[in-house]
């Protein structure tokens, strides 16, 4: 009998605040990742995308916001997504250039090499804003979080293999 490879993922329970997490996309992974035990990585299952109820399999590992001010605009910027299913049939132009609209005005920051993952209930940021976000200590090579068998291993979905996202609620 063939085991089903995300049988340990769980909803996340609380999600009465939007929470900054570190993600790895669960269904992206050929085998399952080796995670340092320095750091605290959760599978998750999340549902987005509102009345879409779209599931995304997640390994996050929870960080900090840098301030209250900036876990309070993430409570804005869900607050003004909640309800719309936006991503429901997938990305469009008119939602992500407004997206990026809105994180550019209450961040500062964008969303060019993560808009594929806008839906919502799950606002991407660019990795590289990371520092700027979050008072979470990580090592400066994200690829330090994992544990590799070999050096051809690493490279096997290197591009784009972690996400920083704000996930909260979603309406449906």
């Amino acid at each position: 009998m063939v085991k089903n490879r995300f049988e340990k993922f769980n909803f996340l329970r609380d999600l009465s605040e939007p929470i900054l997490v570190l993600a790895f996309d669960a269904e992206k992974c050929i085998k399952e990742p080796h995670f340092n035990k320095k750091y605290k990585f959760e599978p998750i299952i999340h549902q987005c995308a509102g009345v879409g109820c779209h599931h995304r399999y997640l390994y996050i590992h929870k960080l900090e916001f840098k301030s209250k001010k900036l876990a309070f605009l993430a409570k804005k910027l869900h607050k003004f997504y909640f309800g719309t299913s936006l991503g429901c049939f997938g990305p469009q132009l008119d939602n992500l250039v407004k997206y990026d609209k809105n994180l550019k005005e209450l961040f500062g920051m964008g969303c060019n090499y993560t808009w594929s993952e806008l839906q919502e209930a799950i606002y991407p940021i660019d990795i590289d804003w990371l520092h700027k976000v979050t008072k979470t200590v990580l090592p400066h090579n994200l690829d330090d979080l994992l544990v590799f068998d070999n050096k051809c291993e690493s490279l096997c979905g290197s591009y784009n293999r972690w996400k920083l996202l704000i996930l909260a609620e979603n309406s449906d």
